[in-house]
């Protein structure tokens, strides 16, 4: 197995942020889409989770509401669903997260019984038996290994990043001891997930760090990809404090440091990092060419779409639109933004019931 103190300490890329959060207006869209997703008894979806875009099709998970996971295609048709709530063989307690294969097979991880569900479509073919609690996890495209994000060993976290092979139940890789004092602290829930794919890499940020580690699945490493120069991180003697007196994490002062990246996702040109504070959220979007950053509110001007990023469609990034229930407030923002008419006149024949509607952003390169 390989230690994780050989960790190489290089940094592929450094990224400065802007010291100070002032709102900037919403960046520039060079182009915009909607996917209306279809809405039947049983595609109907209560609350995203996690959304895959994978072979031509996009992966919905609502973990919460349904404990489902939906399937629909590249223009918004339903698929299937798979719905297998149960203790048996196949079944899931609770579908905490999902990755789906190059065959196009679903694995849903049950966080409770500790096992992972494989699914060919809505037959469950195998289960995957995990021997430690795990927080998320991603496939790997070696044989029978899996990607474990922050395992535990009597109830504290353990390690970060783990390779495991689960044919021979065994790690190969572990990677970052968890610092126990700071991951033992409440976990924000302004993003449902921390480990991020991109087109080659799984990506996350080392808590309270200015850090971002990569695993590459091209050339097996992983690696320090990125570094981010801010104020808005603690410096390590305000740490070293903390691990003194927690407390210290409910003054003014800690109010201004970012606690977590609670999403990193990533397209050709652009990386989107949603930064977690005591007060808030930060947003923002770097271009990768000249590595100048764009705080933001909204995601898009002139565009009905929510604050949330899900993911990433190609070049695009995915966001949504879920609240119809408020009909009349609803036609009312959609007097007041600048679209077309007959962009317009869709959205308008949306009833209160719908299945929320997937937003894919393709921002501008010149800002």
């Amino acid at each position: 197995m390989r230690k994780s103190d050989q960790l190489s300490t290089e940094v592929s890329d450094t990224i400065v942020f802007n010291n100070n959060t002032v709102v900037k207006k919403a960046p520039l869209l060079k182009e915009h889409k909607y996917i209306f997703l279809e809405t039947t008894d049983e595609s109907l979806i209560g609350e995203i989770t996690k959304i895959l875009y994978k072979n031509g099709l996009f992966f919905i998970l609502d973990r919460d509401v349904a404990g489902r996971l939906f399937v629909f295609d590249r223009n918004g048709k339903f698929i299937y669903n798979i719905d297998s709530k149960g203790k048996g063989f196949g079944e899931y307690v609770y579908p905490n997260d999902f990755d789906v294969d190059a065959e196009g097979k679903v694995y849903i991880q049950d966080v409770q019984s500790r096992k992972i569900v494989v699914f060919k479509d809505q037959t469950a073919v195998e289960e995957i038996k995990i021997e430690v609690p795990f927080m998320e996890f991603s496939l790997s495209d070696r044989k029978n290994q899996i990607f474990l994000y922050k395992t535990f060993k009597n109830g504290s976290l353990d390690f970060i990043f783990n390779e495991y092979d689960y044919s021979n139940r065994e790690f190969t890789d572990r990677q970052i001891n968890a610092d126990k004092v700071l991951n033992d602290l409440s976990i924000p829930f302004s993003s449902a997930f921390s480990l991020f794919h991109s087109k080659s890499s799984l990506n996350f940020q080392k808590r309270f760090t200015p850090d971002i580690y990569s695993y590459d699945f091209l050339a097996h490493k992983f690696k320090k990809r990125l570094f981010i120069d801010t104020d808005l991180f603690p410096k390590q003697e305000f740490i070293e404090k903390v691990r003194l007196n927690r407390e210290l994490l409910k003054t003014e002062i800690s109010h201004k440091f970012i606690r977590d990246i609670t999403s990193i996702y990533e397209t050709e040109d652009f990386l989107f990092f949603n930064m977690y504070l005591n007060t808030g959220t930060i947003k923002a979007l770097v271009n990768k060419k000249d590595k100048k950053e764009y705080y933001y509110r909204d995601l898009a001007e002139g565009v009905l779409t929510n604050t949330v990023i899900y993911g990433t469609c190609e070049n695009n990034f995915i966001s949504a639109y879920a609240n119809f229930t408020d009909k009349k407030g609803f036609d009312s923002t959609l007097d007041a933004m600048q679209m077309n008419v007959e962009e317009k006149s869709r959205l308008q024949n949306i009833a209160s019931g719908d299945n929320p509607i997937l937003v894919l952003l393709t921002y501008e390169n010149k800002q």
